[in-house]
């Protein structure tokens, strides 16, 4: 018999806990029995709820009803744990296998609020470090903002890295899925790597900038004539020395504009801010703009800027 030793208003049945004699239902798991509160398990499932009634209706025998269940032991420890407002602290949930195992636990018997502590959790705790992982869990559970969240933390992945990932729970969901992720990394990609918009996003230097208007444009308005300057021209909006701006045809100098190129290919491949804020690529461009005494006062700061401004 598999043995649990708990704190709280359910017990195996083999183990004597003082102030637990209350408790009329069991739930049976596998080998696990769990003497539990009828009234709690009720309130916190309807699917159990309906289990309980049936049982007590047909059953054979004296004593509590007897319900069982598909899932591990694990997986019902973790659930009934849940399933206790207040007298249990939330279980630690550390492997996210076990998070999925809970979830699709909770889904099965109608837990909502349950579930909505669980997909937190996924939030907070895996997103990140398993976006991939999360993301498919999701798609399959249908929790729509997590699968967003995950999404977007799969832009941090170069996305050679996102094809040749393989996780096992791509194997339960259809190849159209994992194409929404990799279309949605393609497109995101596309969209950070493009130069003119670089120019004029209000998340890079070019637009709407902390510097004042002597400095903080250098990059377009540098007058040395040591400095080269890029053949390109973007539409830019440039100040108008009347507190708004203005749009205008500018060349940039041309260190400005091989770090956006830099960028550029960077963000194609991997759309994420920490991609361009690196200090390998911002001292390579502050050694260029340093053959350029009015630059190189300046351009440290706004590099720095515009590499954080993607998160």
């Amino acid at each position: 018999m598999w043995q649990v030793t708990v704190t709280g208003p359910f017990i195996d049945e083999n183990l004597t806990t003082c102030g637990l004699s209350s408790t009329d239902v069991i739930i049976r798991a596998g080998d696990a029995r769990f003497s539990v509160h009828k009234v709690i398990v009720s309130d916190a499932s309807p699917v159990l709820k309906e289990k309980i009634e049936m049982e007590e209706r047909y059953k054979l025998k004296n004593g509590p009803p007897v319900v069982c269940i598909d899932e591990d032991a694990d997986t019902t420890l973790q659930l009934l744990s849940f399933c206790i407002p207040g007298w249990l602290d939330d279980p630690e949930l550390k492997d996210l296998d076990a998070v999925r195992s809970v979830l699709v636990a909770v889904q099965k018997y109608g837990l909502w609020k349950i579930e909505r502590r669980l997909t937190k959790i996924l939030d907070t705790t895996f997103a990140e470090k398993e976006p991939v992982r999360v993301f498919a869990i999701a798609c399959q559970l249908r929790l729509a903002g997590t699968a967003m969240l995950a999404a977007r933390y799969t832009l941090r992945l170069p996305m050679p890295s996102l094809i040749a990932r393989s996780i096992p729970e791509w194997d339960n969901l259809p190849a159209s899925q994992f194409q929404v992720l990799l279309r949605y990394h393609y497109l995101c990609g596309i969209q950070a790597s493009d130069r003119k918009l670089m120019y004029n996003s209000p998340r890079w230097p070019g637009a709407f900038p902390n510097h004042s208007a002597g400095t903080g444009w250098i990059w377009f308005v540098c007058p040395s004539e040591d400095c080269p300057r890029a053949k390109t021209t973007y539409p830019v909006r440039l100040p108008d020395g009347n507190g708004g701006y203005r749009l205008r045809q500018k060349n940039p100098t041309q260190w400005f504009e091989d770090y956006k190129q830099k960028c550029s290919q960077l963000l194609r491949e991997q759309p994420c801010g920490s991609v361009v804020s690196r200090a390998e690529l911002i001292d390579e461009f502050y050694e260029r703009s340093s053959h350029c005494p009015r630059c190189e006062s300046t351009c440290l700061a706004v590099v720095v800027d515009g590499g954080t401004g993607r998160g």
